[in-house]
């Protein structure tokens, strides 16, 4: 690759983890995240177990520490910015513009920081390996490859489910629509990630293991404390999940943070919608909604009152990676933009970024207005 090919790579690669460290400050992860990581399958197989084992089979300590888990996890979360950048932008070589805002702005990526330490970043990675490979793999192969992924992705956490799952659901079918291929790889695809789901969801709740043993496991092995209801991950029913979600949702406090984290989001998720209409003109529905996918998925639990600025940003990014995925199969054009959409879209790149939502600029509803006169 020539020093041309490269230089369009550079500014959203550099921007990601600048705008990273402005937002979050480089926090160590929190007790609850840390605790996560403790997790093995040392005292039976459960859910979320796979990060801890290979985790604490890789450092050299016997005893996990906040800082070594932070470490790991800012390493991981560079692994998947850097990914990002390269994948957005080689689908936008003549928009990089475009491009840099799509990857350096909105609230996934400040949420993608300031969550340090949470699988979910590991299980992006997975997910974006996983699109990236489908176009070059034969048939045999991508089933193998992305059962794989979903098989570990489900490992690592059983949300992913609605985080992985979808997004590489909606690429195989958009695969085979757009060169003809057989539409049982991703019916294949869905059934055999879904029996893994629910094979992780009933073995993966620890009913051999006594609490009192498991806590004291784990704060044998670590040197911070742990977070107790964290620890009790592998015993909670989810239906108990569900049931604490709603009795959440319900607060005024859980409202008022929901609306504003919306007032956030919008012009994000408008300006993916709008490139979602634009690219899929003279295409069948199938593939606007398989493009819409990866947001219905995930938008719905945003409303269970638990995690919904995790889930919004997961929604977002799915998203975009869904449009890049189609728009690096069907080689679209250009999309030239006017100075004026320039402008309004590096001001919404501001205030909607990390910068934006920490200074928290108190005329976004003026520019949410301005953003949609703009794409409609």
């Amino acid at each position: 690759m020539n020093t041309n090919s490269i230089r369009p790579f550079l500014l959203p690669a550099l921007l990601i983890p600048l705008a990273t460290i402005l937002s979050t400050s480089l926090q160590p992860v929190n007790d609850w995240l840390a605790t996560h990581w403790a997790l093995t399958y040392d005292l039976g197989f459960i859910k979320r177990g796979l990060t801890g084992s290979v985790f604490q089979g890789v450092i050299s300590s016997d005893i996990i520490s906040i800082e070594g888990i932070t470490i790991a996890a800012y390493v991981i979360y560079f692994v998947l910015a850097g990914l990002l950048a390269t994948y957005i932008v080689s689908a936008f070589r003549q928009d990089t513009f475009l491009a840099t805002l799509l990857v350096c702005s909105g609230f996934a990526l400040q949420q993608l920081g300031q969550d340090i330490g949470r699988f979910d970043q590991i299980v992006l990675i997975l997910t974006l390996l996983s699109i990236i490979a489908i176009p070059k793999l034969s048939t045999t192969l991508i089933i193998v490859v992305t059962t794989t992924t979903a098989l570990l992705s489900l490992l690592i956490h059983e949300g992913s489910a609605l985080i992985s799952i979808p997004v590489v659901f909606s690429a195989l079918t958009i695969y085979c629509i757009t060169y003809q291929k057989s539409l049982s790889i991703p019916i294949i695809y869905i059934v055999i990630s879904m029996a893994i789901f629910f094979s992780i969801i009933i073995a993966g709740n620890a009913a051999t293991i006594e609490q009192t043993q498991w806590f004291s496991y784990l704060q044998e092995k670590t040197s911070f404390n742990i977070n107790m209801v964290s620890a009790g991950v592998p015993f909670t029913q989810l239906q108990s999940n569900v049931e604490y979600s709603l009795e959440r949702l319900l607060t005024i406090k859980t409202g008022k943070r929901m609306a504003l984290l919306l007032l956030f989001c919008t012009p994000y998720l408008i300006i993916l919608y709008a490139l979602i209409k634009t690219h899929s003109q003279g295409r069948p529905t199938s593939i606007r909604l398989l493009l819409l996918l990866p947001l219905l998925s995930t938008t719905p639990l945003y409303f269970l009152g638990v995690d919904y600025f995790r889930w919004v940003a997961i929604a977002m990014l799915n998203t975009l990676l869904i449009v890049v995925f189609f728009r690096h199969i069907s080689h679209a054009p250009a999309i030239n933009l006017g100075i004026k959409s320039k402008i309004v879209l590096a001001i919404t790149a501001l205030y909607t970024g990390p910068l934006g939502i920490t200074v928290a600029l108190p005329d976004r509803a003026l520019l949410l207005k301005t953003v949609v006169d703009l794409v409609n």
